[in-house]
């Protein structure tokens, strides 16, 4: 995948965006001087202490965030993968995958959620926005579990849920299109507004050689298949992964250089 350079022009307006969207979209869940406090999942919790303010931290933990999400992406697999419906001729399956991927979702939503309250306003737009996906994942697949009790009846009486499930998984696809969105617009924080080269592009990190191996080792160590250069990389959240992992191992130079 190539990595493009980005020009000083475009880099602010670019991140404008984020903050307009985050406005009519992330926060607008919330009352105006109300914090909404959210329990962790059973064993779910941030690698690192948080440091709001750094764009370091925050890639890091949107890694974290991926991998628990492709955890319950994998789980419920036998789900996703099907075309007319719940399979409930595995009904154990089926609600136990379905468990495992709220589960999972919600702690990924909890740990980039840490960082709405970042005093950077790119950085908590972001992290507003993909918490607030995260939730929606959550969301659905608590309605796909409706539709698969329902489904045993509406066979019965000559119906099928089908069409409902099908919305759903289209639904699921345009609500990850919107997070790899946002996870693009997040790397660019990554990039030094201040040091453009003579052409205006930027062309240097914010963070250190040794951050930004770093970040690539801690990524390597939650998505193993992103070592191997033929391997496929099958998974929506694998797939936003293999995105960090272009844009670090690119030809950004790190600040120190």
């Amino acid at each position: 995948m190539r990595v493009c350079r980005f020009s000083l022009t475009l880099f602010m307006p670019m991140l404008a965006a984020v903050l307009a969207a985050a406005s009519e979209q992330g926060y607008a869940q919330q009352r105006p001087g109300v914090r909404t406090f959210v329990n962790p999942p059973e064993g779910c919790y941030i690698i690192d202490p948080p440091d709001t303010e750094s764009p370091y931290s925050f890639i890091k933990v949107q890694i974290q965030a991926l991998s628990s999400a492709g955890a319950g992406e994998r789980a419920n697999q036998e789900v996703l993968a099907a075309e007319d419906g719940p399979p409930v001729g595995q009904m154990g399956e089926v609600l136990t995958g379905l468990r495992l991927e709220r589960t999972d979702n919600m702690c990924a939503g909890f740990v980039v959620s840490t960082y709405k309250d970042s005093t950077n306003p790119n950085i908590a737009a972001a992290a507003g926005l993909l918490a607030a996906d995260y939730d929606e994942l959550g969301k659905m697949a608590d309605q796909v579990l409706k539709l698969a009790l329902q489904e045993p009846v509406q066979r019965r009486m000559g119906r099928s849920t089908g069409a409902e499930f099908s919305e759903l998984k289209q639904k699921r696809q345009q609500t990850l299109g919107h997070m790899t969105e946002v996870l693009n617009i997040s790397l660019l924080l990554l990039l030094d507004g201040s040091r453009p080269d003579s052409q205006g592009r930027l062309e240097h990190l914010v963070i250190t050689q040794a951050q930004k191996d770093a970040l690539l080792n801690y990524l390597y160590s939650r998505f193993p298949a992103l070592k191997s250069q033929k391997g496929e990389r099958s998974g929506d959240f694998l797939k936003q992964a293999a995105l960090i992992h272009s844009f670090l191992s690119g030809t950004y130079k790190p600040a120190d250089k």
